[in-house]
Order: C-alpha cells, then sequence, then structure tokens
C-alpha cells in the first residue's frame, strides 16, 4: 500500500508540472537589440526637430541601419502623438537615452527601451580656453560617474518623479520582464523524482511479492 500512495503522490506532481507547461502562455518576446527592431513590424519615430539622425542612418554603411531609416517617420506634436503610437504598440521612437528613460519613467510600466544605443552622446561643459580649473573639474566629474553616484541620482530622481506622479515605483530601468513560461528544464526534476520513484516502487512490490511467496512456502 505504501509503494502504491508513493507513487501516486509523484504521479500527481509531474502531471501538474505537465499542464502547467502546457496551459502557461507564452510571454512575447521583448525586443533587445537594432537588428530584431529593423526585422520586426513596428514603425519607427521621431520628432522632427533637425537632427542629423536621419540622414546619419540613411547613408551609414550598416545594413541594419539603413532598414532602420527606412521605416523611420518624422513627426510633429511630438509627445502626444509618441505616446500614442508607443502606447498602442503601434512603434517604437529614437531618443537620447536620457529622454527614454524619463519618459519610460512617466508612461508606464509596460514600456520599455533597448539598451543598444546607436552613438554615443557625450554632454560637457565648456569653457575658455587656458581655464585653468578643468583638470580638476574633469576629476570630480568623473569620480562620481566611476562611482556610481552620478546613476544613483538619477535613479532617485525617477523614483520621485514616479511618486509625484502616482505610478508604482519599480526598481531599476523597465528593459525586461522575469516571467516566463515554463520549459522542460523545470521538469527534470520531476522527471527524475517520478523516475526513482517508479524504480524504489518496483523493488518494493518485488521485495513483497518475494516476501509472500516465501510465507506460502514455509
Amino acid at each position: 500500500v505504501c509503494w502504491w500512495l508513493v507513487s501516486l503522490v509523484l504521479a500527481a506532481s509531474f502531471v501538474s508540472n505537465i499542464i502547467a507547461y502546457i496551459t502557461v502562455p507564452a510571454a512575447p518576446q521583448k525586443i533587445k537589440t537594432m537588428k530584431e527592431l529593423a526585422d520586426s513590424k513596428h514603425s519607427l519615430y521621431m520628432g522632427d526637430y533637425g537632427t542629423f539622425l536621419p540622414e546619419y542612418l540613411a547613408t551609414s554603411p550598416d545594413p541594419v541601419y539603413r532598414r532602420l531609416s527606412q521605416k523611420l517617420n518624422l513627426i510633429e506634436n511630438y509627445n502626444e502623438r509618441l505616446e500614442h503610437y508607443v502606447q498602442n504598440n503601434d512603434g517604437a521612437f529614437i531618443e537620447s537615452t536620457n529622454y527614454v528613460e524619463y519618459t519610460v519613467a512617466k508612461w508606464h510600466t509596460d514600456t520599455y527601451y533597448v539598451e543598444e544605443i546607436i552613438y554615443p552622446l557625450q554632454i560637457a561643459w565648456v569653457y575658455q580656453k587656458g581655464t585653468p580649473w578643468v583638470a580638476t573639474f574633469n576629476w570630480y566629474l568623473e569620480s562620481m560617474i566611476e562611482s556610481g553616484l552620478a546613476g544613483r541620482w538619477r535613479a532617485e530622481e525617477i523614483t520621485k518623479y514616479r511618486k509625484t506622479q502616482g505610478h508604482v515605483v519599480t526598481q531599476g530601468p523597465s528593459t525586461g520582464d522575469s516571467r516566463r513560461p515554463l520549459s522542460l528544464q523545470d521538469l527534470q526534476s520531476a522527471v527524475y523524482i517520478l523516475g526513482l520513484g517508479v524504480m524504489i516502487s518496483t523493488l518494493t512490490l518485488g521485495t513483497e511479492i518475494a516476501a509472500k511467496k516465501r510465507l506460502l512456502i514455509c
């Protein structure tokens, strides 16, 4: 009786894991690279404010950038129309990293951005040539960046903004989703336990049958 109960519990556990694996819907794949964005059905939007980026994409030797250029749409009424396109999953937009992070914090946690960048953007203070304190100023700036203070301050400002707007405060940028459907690898332990249980149950059954035969012989 004991071995039968053990087998029943193990079999029920395995079947429940199989059912969960089959019934859980697959999470939609998120775009992580520029190539995936170029291959996707999403259109690309950007504010028409005279930047060099459209020409840069169109004349780039990189075929991925040229394909992005073919999907690029320059729009006016930037904020209103842009939010409509992105929130309705009709497209993506190109902007600087800081502005994208601000926009993701402003809109919704389901909005995310691709970490791959098209080109690095440097922001600097301009001084007259020969200014004596440039080296000291640069040292402090580099120290704040390397120590993580600049990133920490930016994250705190985003958190404050989300609180003032009544949004849910999230930790870190919304670049992905930790949820995922179960895979066969998640069920390996259940299969191993099931196999071990079957072996033990078979040995137990064989032992009981052999012991019963001995009793009958005696």
